[in-house]
């Protein structure tokens, strides 16, 4: 799930206070009864333009692009088991070089990496445990060299990544999953769909 600091709750809590006045003034007397109505943690004076939000670039560098403009959007992606080439020691190494793709690459904020329990015993078993695959997948990334397939992979690892990221992030990473070798399946779901939910990345909350 989405965590929230105690400053954002703090900032939507205000502006559904805002908006429950407003409505209630609107319904008592009209619009003269809201001209009052500010609440000083919104202040829209800190909102950029619209000509700047429309013309807004991504460098990649979470760490200078603007704060605002990304979606939270999760995966849960499967690791091959393959304790030659790919043991469990591996993933965190992997993980990490996801970590800074997202971070220095896609603009990336918020990034949380959890690794699951088997789907097949959720109640017994421990975070990043193997588990046999349902089929026979095989992996993806390029196939090798004097290799005429892909290696079938039978058991693997869950892993649940979530971030923050512009929009036109979607595709590259997709690509950048499509092309590890030690990944057999990705899920991908948006978890923002427009600005006014609870948690999403609105300039105006942060």
């Amino acid at each position: 799930a989405f965590q929230k600091s105690t400053t954002d709750r703090k900032k939507i809590m205000a502006k559904r206070r805002e908006y429950r006045e407003y409505r209630k003034a609107m319904m008592s007397g009209g619009m003269e009864d809201t001209k009052a109505l500010t609440t000083p943690s919104l202040n829209y004076d800190y909102l950029p333009s619209v000509e700047d939000i429309y013309a807004r670039k991504f460098t990649g560098d979470s760490r200078t692009d603007p704060v605002g403009g990304r979606k939270k959007h999760s995966w849960y992606v499967l690791f091959k088991k393959d304790d030659q080439l790919f043991p469990k020691e591996k993933i965190r190494g992997e993980l990490e070089a996801i970590g800074r793709f997202l971070k220095f690459e896609m603009s990336a904020r918020d990034i949380t990496f959890k690794l699951m329990k088997s789907p097949l015993e959720p109640f017994t078993s421990k975070g990043g445990a193997e588990f046999t695959l349902e089929y026979p997948m095989k992996e993806y990334g390029p196939i090798e060299r004097g290799s005429k397939m892909r290696r079938t992979v039978r058991q693997a690892r869950l892993v649940y990544i979530s971030a923050a990221i512009p929009s036109g992030a979607i595709d590259p990473i997709r690509a950048k999953f499509y092309s590890s070798n030690n990944i057999v399946r990705f899920m991908t779901f948006h978890n923002s769909y427009d600005w006014e939910h609870a948690g999403e990345d609105n300039e105006l909350l942060l």
